[in-house]
């Protein structure tokens, strides 16, 4: 049996070559991995549900992680699958910020503070989805104009829209 508290080195490191390829730049010293995204660039990275809870360690704080109350990865890896499931709702990604592994904590992963929701529904209907006690800080619908050329993600399906929930 897997210890909940250890993160799969191997999907991680899977992830990691993703967001790479996504332009997250290289960082590294005997002790840390890390990746920053480029001063100019200040998007984070979106990668599945999948991607990004699969393999995680079950501890709080890879994804908003300055939650006072923090329910845990489980918890959020469940509230947006839902969120995922409704009919009003194309696609759910996570935005990953950073990377900073430290190579000695078998349960460093990398961190998001944002969510990317794909949808028809306006930020205000999409808020009142997360429950209280993880509710992000802002919901904002992300200009169709900059979506390629700035953010350099793919053109939402007819009538929905990239909206970014963001957690300070």
């Amino acid at each position: 049996m897997t210890d909940p508290r250890m993160a799969d080195r191997e999907k991680l490191f899977a992830l990691v070559e993703k967001l790479k390829a996504q332009g997250m730049k290289p960082k590294a010293d005997d002790q840390w991995l890390t990746y920053y995204m480029q001063e100019e660039d200040e998007r984070p990275r979106p990668v599945t549900l999948e991607a990004f809870f699969d393999g995680i360690a079950e501890v709080s704080g890879h994804i908003a992680a300055n939650l006072i109350e923090h329910p845990g990865e489980a918890a959020f890896y469940e509230l947006l699958k839902a969120i995922r499931a409704r009919e009003t709702v194309a696609d759910v990604r996570v935005g990953v910020s950073q990377i900073e592994i430290e190579l000695a904590d078998p349960s460093s992963w990398v961190y998001a503070d944002t969510v990317y929701i794909i949808t028809k529904e306006k930020p205000e209907a999409v808020i009142k989805w997360f429950h209280k006690d993880i509710a992000p800080d802002e919901v904002d619908e992300l200009p169709r104009q900059d979506l390629k050329t700035r953010y350099g993600f793919f053109a939402p399906p007819p009538g929905t829209k990239w909206l970014a929930a963001w957690w300070d």
